[in-house]
């Protein structure tokens, strides 16, 4: 995979340009859409994650970042970036299964980091619900 490149030329779809009146979230999707992919933040990936673009190409990238800290964030709190990979369908999921296995390797290398941390109880419980079923 070519990392020089955007989403939109990896996938050779080009969306054209956001309209005036789309919401916030909207245009930062079709701006992230143009980005080199290597120039992505952890943020930006996560966005990206939750909307569900280009997944093909921005989950292998925040699996090497949660290789480095289970718990990096994004703009919301420590392990934002690893929910949101969890809460992707297990449809998508079941298309990267190399991924999946990686990533359950790297939960089961930092688990006691996961457990240790002060993360509020609320998303610990979402993360402990969605790792039992993944």
């Amino acid at each position: 995979m070519n990392q020089q490149k955007s989403l939109e030329q990896l996938e050779a779809n080009y969306w054209g340009e956001s309209p005036e009146d789309a919401p916030r979230l909207v245009k930062e999707c079709y701006k992230l859409r143009k980005k080199p992919i290597h120039a992505l933040d952890t943020e930006e990936i996560r966005i990206l994650i939750s909307q569900e673009i280009g997944l093909n190409y921005v989950m292998p990238l925040a699996i090497k970042s949660l290789e480095k800290d289970i718990l990096v964030a994004g703009d919301f709190y420590p392990g934002d970036l690893l929910l949101a990979l969890l809460r992707i369908d297990s449809k998508t999921w079941g298309n990267h299964e190399l991924l999946r296995q990686e990533l359950k390797k790297i939960i089961n290398n930092q688990i006691n980091k996961l457990e240790s941390t002060l993360l509020n109880q609320e998303i610990k419980e979402d993360i402990k619900k969605i790792l039992m079923i993944f």
